[in-house]
Formats: structure tokens, C-alpha cells, sequence
């Protein structure tokens, strides 16, 4: 039986954090408050606004419920599994972290990611420890 507080998630779970998973279909939501599916054929659009930003890490971070931390994580983590660096720009992980700071994600914002990243040339795995260790500065 289904625990009420969860969504039931596509298989196969490649990854779960708190609040994200990395699933078959993409970056879902694992419990509450909402079920949210991100499609992996659409994790790499970029922004309406024409700012270059990737769409999805902005558009979430903006959400008072979502779990940033824990989807910074998600993201990076979907992007390796799903084989999709190919489809994103060269520079992604600088998108991908301008579009934290954009966000005005008060972790983000303050620059905490930065100083665990090793200098300018980082990888998907160095950008999700980097997360990581903010998020377990938060918990401390």
C-alpha cells in the first residue's frame, strides 16, 4: 500500500534525495506537496525570456515548496544519468549555476556553492557535491 505523503514514481529510481528522484521518465517529486514530473526530454530548455538560463532550475528554485538543495542535486544527477550534456550547451554547468544565482535562492544567492567548486572548469559530479556539502551546512 501506498504511504499517502508519497507519489508513486516511475521505475526505475536511478536516484532519490529528499525530495527529488531521478527516474525512467525524468526529475519527479517524491512525496508531498505536489506530484511534479519533469520529462527528461525537457530538462534541457532553456528559458523563455531568451536570458540563455536553463528554464527548469530557474522556474524551480522561484517555488517557496521546492526543495533546492535537494533539486540542484536531482538535476545534475538527471543530466548524467539520461546522457544529456550532449544536448546542452558546452558552458551548461555555468548556466546551471547562474541560473541558481538567478534564482535568488538565498544559498545560492550568498555564494555558497562557489567556494566548493574547484576553480572554473568543474564537472556535473563537482557541481552536485558542491550542493551537497551546502545542503549539509544547512542541516547542521
Amino acid at each position: 500500500m501506498q504511504d499517502e505523503d508519497e507519489n508513486e514514481l516511475s521505475k526505475p529510481v536511478f536516484w532519490s534525495g529528499r525530495q527529488w528522484a531521478v527516474t525512467s521518465d525524468g526529475l519527479e517529486v517524491v512525496g508531498k506537496p505536489y506530484h511534479y514530473c519533469i520529462p527528461k526530454a525537457e530538462l534541457c530548455l532553456l528559458a523563455f525570456d531568451n536570458s540563455g538560463l536553463l528554464q527548469w532550475p530557474e522556474h524551480m528554485f522561484r517555488k517557496r515548496w521546492c526543495d533546492t538543495y535537494d533539486f540542484g542535486r536531482a538535476f545534475c544527477e538527471a543530466v548524467t544519468v539520461h546522457a544529456l550534456e550532449k544536448r546542452l550547451p558546452s558552458d551548461w554547468n555555468s548556466l546551471l549555476l547562474t541560473s541558481i544565482e538567478k534564482s535568488n535562492a538565498v544559498w545560492a544567492y550568498d555564494g555558497r556553492i562557489r567556494k566548493y567548486l574547484p576553480g572554473n572548469e568543474w564537472s556535473t559530479a563537482d557541481l552536485a557535491a558542491a550542493v551537497n556539502r551546502v545542503a549539509q551546512e544547512e542541516l547542521h
